[in-house]
């Protein structure tokens, strides 16, 4: 990522353009580019209580940050699951990560295209049933069954294009697409002390 020229910054909606673009342009170029690992580490307080802690991310084997980041995210869970409820519960975090994920990349393609936004907003209301929690049910699973998601956008392009903007940054979404297309998750468990 460090061929990514710097043109003349054009500011689009607080996103650089020039750097959308030359990013784009340089992974259209070098396929075997752009691969990204994120890091974080979850730490457990008491409880439900949580805090994970984003150390950085490594892009094409190169960490980005060699600086501590002070990047984190507090979790707990509701009352009526034995927390405190002092912060959002990690299944309303996911909902966070869902709505910011694809905002950002609404914006990211409004950008490109020199659209710009004067609102955009991203509703969601996820369901699931506690009997999977708790495994109460052969067939009922843990995590949600049903996320609803409305996208609220308006700015300076016809309806057509905002509507291609919302349509494009919701397909491709990273949060949207794990969440849809499944990821493996490898656990590994090891004993401390």
């Amino acid at each position: 990522m460090s061929q990514v020229r710097m043109e003349q910054k054009q500011m689009v909606n607080g996103l650089d353009v020039g750097r959308l673009q030359n990013l784009v342009q340089m992974l259209k170029k070098q396929r075997q580019a752009g691969q990204m690992t994120l890091i974080a580490q979850t730490q457990w307080k008491e409880g439900g209580a949580s805090t994970t802690l984003f150390d950085g991310y490594e892009i094409d084997g190169a960490m980005q940050h060699t600086v501590a980041r002070d990047l984190r995210i507090e979790a707990d869970e509701p009352i009526e699951l034995g927390g405190t409820d002092r912060a959002p519960s990690p299944h309303e975090t996911l909902l966070h990560a869902l709505g910011s994920c694809v905002a950002a990349t609404i914006n990211s393609y409004a950008a490109m295209l020199g659209v710009r936004l004067t609102h955009l907003n991203i509703a969601l209301e996820g369901d699931l049933d506690l009997h999977g929690k708790f495994a109460l049910g052969k067939n009922v699973r843990p995590g949600f069954n049903r996320i609803y998601m409305r996208i609220s956008i308006d700015g300076d392009a016809d309806e057509k294009t905002l509507r291609d903007v919302a349509a494009a940054g919701f397909k491709y979404s990273i949060v949207q697409d794990t969440l849809a297309g499944g990821v493996e998750i490898v656990p590994q468990v090891e004993m401390f002390g």
